[in-house]
């Protein structure tokens, strides 16, 4: 069985991690310049941390754990 763990990026791990703000986020989903939301819930989103990492060109070291 793999334990293989889905990172997923709430809108405020993408403010603090990329340093941009929400407006920012909002101005590219509506351009449709931004990685596809997955719904977490009835009134919460999330983006798979690979799909914005990719976005932003940022690649990960393989073995390295950037939690």
């Amino acid at each position: 069985m793999s334990s293989e763990h889905v990172l997923v990026y709430r809108m405020s791990d993408i403010v603090s991690r990329y340093g941009i703000s929400r407006s920012i986020v909002y101005r590219l989903i509506e351009a449709g310049n931004f990685p596809e939301s997955i719904a977490l819930s009835a009134r919460c989103v999330g983006w798979y941390k690979e799909d914005v990492d990719k976005h932003f060109g940022i690649t990960q070291r393989a073995g390295a754990n950037d939690e």
